[in-house]
């Protein structure tokens, strides 16, 4: 419909779950052209809390900048030795304040938020992965929580310090 030189945008709003189809006589001007935002992840280079991050936009199929910072170890495996002059230089210029001076964070257009968890369900919500309505969301974010509460658990048992006492944790924890 409509004459050869229509343009036809199609907007989806994943906030609502609506879709609008806008037909116009003339090209959108790039200054009022739809634009997905500019994404830009920072975390080390590992997996850890920065992967749960990388596989949503890999699953969105949407492109990010994924800033790894390096890091090395004067004694392999000995956390008393770690080197990391990129994230130390990050933090003594208050780039990592709206982490509390952790990492990951993330850039969107500029703007940082911080917080593992945070970001995650920001993700989710801006590419459609957080449910239906808010009932789902809500559930999603329940499955979210006990997944915390599951790894602060193991990571406790895991911390015993007594050998006897943390094979039996570990065992009860398996069983």
């Amino acid at each position: 419909f409509g004459s050869s030189s229509s343009v036809f945008l199609l907007l989806n709003n994943t906030e609502n779950n609506n879709t609008t189809l806008i037909a116009t006589d003339r090209a959108p001007s790039p200054a009022t052209a739809p634009t997905m935002p500019s994404y830009k992840l920072h975390y080390f280079d590992i997996r850890g809390l920065g992967e749960l991050p990388r596989w949503l936009f890999k699953l969105a199929k949407v492109d990010f900048e994924d800033h790894r910072i390096g890091f090395s170890f004067g004694v392999p495996g000995d956390f008393s030795t770690i080197q990391r002059p990129e994230f130390d230089s990050m933090k003594a210029a208050g780039e990592l304040d709206v982490s509390l001076g952790k990492v990951p964070f993330l850039e969107v257009d500029g703007k940082k938020i911080g917080q593992s968890k945070a970001i995650e369900r920001f993700l989710a919500r801006e590419f459609g992965f957080m449910g239906a309505d808010s009932v789902e969301a809500a559930q999603i974010d329940q499955l979210c929580e006990t997944i915390i509460d599951f790894k602060n658990a193991y990571q406790k048992v895991k911390g015993i310090q007594d050998a006897t006492e943390k094979e039996a944790a570990m065992k009860k924890w398996f069983e």
